[in-house]
């Protein structure tokens, strides 16, 4: 995809949502999840968590293609909204399971290294986040 630029003829590339920094850490928080999930306790539970994990941080990739593909700056910032709202999901999922004990074993669900690992993938998101829906606020007050 190409676009004209107005202070010369040659194409340039336009952004798509995939080269975001903001798209590639959430790429890598679902890359890193999936196997977290898949080595979760077979119980109902604990599956259902999984399951929601993995699909709040979709869900987030889709908020952050809105966003990107967007020009409006009410429908920008909605969807930004529903990012921060599906992240704080995300971590108030893992913080939970972080503290849950898996039956006998008395092992965490979630490890306090795994724990950390998640928290350096999120921390970016959530910086990244903040940025764009200052940059959304300010465009919106100057229309």
């Amino acid at each position: 995809m190409t676009t004209m630029t107005s202070t010369n003829t040659r194409p340039c590339k336009a952004l798509r949502p995939a080269q975001t920094p903001i798209y590639r850490a959430v790429e890598r928080l679902l890359l890193w999840l999936v196997p977290v999930v898949e080595r979760l306790p077979k119980s109902t539970p604990y599956q259902a968590m999984g399951a929601r994990l993995i699909n709040d941080v979709q869900s987030s990739l889709d908020c952050i293609v809105r966003s990107a593909q967007t020009s409006d700056a009410t429908a920008r910032s909605e969807s930004l909204a529903e990012l921060t709202l599906r992240m704080t999901a995300v971590k108030t999922a893992m913080r939970v399971m972080s503290q849950l004990r898996i039956g006998g074993s008395g092992a965490f669900a979630v490890s306090a290294r795994q724990m950390s690992q998640f928290l350096s993938l999120v921390v970016p998101v959530a910086t990244q986040c903040a940025s764009w829906r200052r940059a959304a606020a300010a465009s919106a007050n100057h229309v």
